[in-house]
């Protein structure tokens, strides 16, 4: 398939990561042909760049050590340049790191927990894209609310007022906890939506 109907070329910048340059542009020109082009690239435009010395395949062990060798930690490291950046630095990748890991589970879960505790759920392909589409609608007004609370304290200049972005964002996580717990405690279908679309407003 796909030498015969996509004609897929080697990648060039493998071919020259292997020191093969000669194919390398022997793929450029393919493509170039392909295209109804042309291309002015020879091999002694490699070995101009290379300083004149021509070098071999690469091992497996090279371009590893050649991959890692470009890497620079010099954007990261203002992240912890003090006690306080390093604290919100850290919480900020460990909720992310939790949160990468609780959705696949959450997913992974929910049909086992459904199986074993729902046996009479339907499970028709109407009915299920009817409850995904009613969850997302119920999830526009849960970003109108949000940007309601956060508008009301951008221009004020109390500090007792009631809003903004964190507690916002702390009020909807507490809440959806809740919802979510809370939807192990269905015995329906009806249940079921019903708690789904609750947290899909928060």
């Amino acid at each position: 398939m796909r030498f015969l109907v996509f004609d897929l070329q080697e990648s060039a910048k493998y071919l020259v990561a292997k020191g093969r340059d000669e194919e390398a542009i022997q793929v450029l020109q393919h493509i170039a042909g392909r295209n109804g082009r042309t291309i002015s690239l020879t091999l002694e435009h490699f070995t101009a760049i290379e300083g004149g010395a021509r070098q071999g395949p690469k091992s497996i062990s090279e371009l590893v050590q050649g991959s890692f060798s470009s890497i620079s930690l010099s954007h990261i490291k203002p992240l912890f340049s003090n006690r306080k950046l390093a604290i919100n630095s850290s919480l900020i990748i460990i909720c992310w790191g939790l949160l990468g890991l609780a959705y696949p589970l959450f997913n992974g879960f929910l049909p086992l927990y459904l199986a074993q505790h729902m046996h009479s759920t339907s499970s028709s392909v109407d009915t299920t894209y009817r409850n995904y589409a009613i969850i997302s609608i119920m999830g526009i007004p849960g970003s109108l609310i949000a940007c309601l609370v956060v508008d009301r304290t951008r221009n004020s200049q109390s500090k007792w007022t009631v809003g903004g972005r964190k507690m916002t964002m702390a009020l909807s996580t507490g809440l959806t906890g809740v919802f979510l717990f809370l939807f192990t405690t269905s015995k329906s279908d009806a249940a079921i939506l019903a708690w789904s679309c609750v947290s899909g407003v928060t």
